[in-house]
């Protein structure tokens, strides 16, 4: 029951941020029809159409090493909460990413810690892994920034 409730609850959504046009359009992680590939294409033309035009071309990558991990749960509500996200959908991932715990446990010793970030590891990582990521790291259509990768330091 829990893939079921996973994928419905992502595609929901999902649903509302391209029907309110909130993803960027220059996201590929993620996306229907976009991948690192098609990325690679795009940043290949612009390094060509400036290096015809004989401007400048400076490029940053980055590879985030445990993306999924560090993604914070707070912003990810509250970046629902900004997109008027449908409320039973909210208050459903509001409910699922409180009082989460991860225990460890020897005959000496028992260690208690409360999760605040990453994907829950129940959660089907193919749906909801992804959707978090998107929530998280796109911006407004109408802030046309180009982010390929950003992680949240808090």
């Amino acid at each position: 029951m829990s893939k079921v409730l996973d994928k419905l609850v992502s595609q929901r959504i999902l649903h509302h941020y391209h029907s309110n046009n909130l993803l960027n359009p220059l996201q590929h992680g993620f996306r229907a029809s976009k991948s690192c590939e098609t990325a690679g294409f795009e940043l290949r033309e612009v390094v060509l159409e400036r290096v015809g035009k004989n401007q400048g071309v400076c490029m940053v990558s980055l590879d985030v090493a445990g993306a999924f991990d560090n993604v914070c749960w707070e912003s990810i509500l509250y970046l629902l909460g900004k997109a008027a996200c449908p409320l039973n959908i909210f208050r459903l991932m509001r409910s699922y990413l409180r009082n989460r715990w991860v225990c460890y446990e020897t005959q000496a010793t028992r260690v208690e810690h409360e999760v605040k970030r990453g994907v829950p590891k129940a959660h089907v990582a193919a749906h909801s892994s992804g959707t978090l990521w998107r929530i998280r790291y796109s911006t407004s259509a109408s802030q046309r920034t180009l982010i390929f990768r950003h992680m949240l330091t808090t």
